[in-house]
């Protein structure tokens, strides 16, 4: 009788630390997903990302360091800081004769892909 006292928790301790060891994810994780315009504008496609951890998303640069959002640059009409990352990726893989209103709808469409991220990123965060 007494084995099975002794064994009962441990049994129960070990069945415990198995589940919570399958379980643990990498805090580092991201939300990615391919950018590609439906505005008639020829811009390169483009990944952008953001961390479930609660981080800056950000635009993926193949040629070098990625453009990130900072949420210290947060206005009304940017609430998230994204302003500088979505003018530097126009800026390095748009066409160089793109109109102010072609530049207007690719921003307005990166700032919908972002939204889209963030609440996915969230959303995993919290259920994962």
């Amino acid at each position: 009788m007494k084995k099975k006292i002794y064994l009962l928790p441990l049994a129960l301790l070990s069945a415990l630390i198995l589940i919570l060891w399958g379980c643990e994810k990498d805090k580092d994780e991201d939300v990615c997903a391919l950018f590609v315009l439906t505005a008639k504008v020829s811009c390169e496609d483009a990944t952008l990302c953001c961390p479930t951890d609660g981080g800056n998303c950000y635009i993926v640069n193949p040629e070098g360091a990625d453009f990130y959002c900072d949420i210290k640059n947060a206005t009304a009409s940017d609430p998230d800081g994204c302003t500088a990352a979505e003018a530097a990726y126009i800026a390095q893989f748009c066409s160089k004769d793109i109109s102010k209103t072609e530049e207007a709808t690719v921003k307005k469409e990166l700032r919908q892909h972002f939204n889209k991220l963030m609440k996915e990123a969230r959303t995993q965060s919290v259920c994962n």
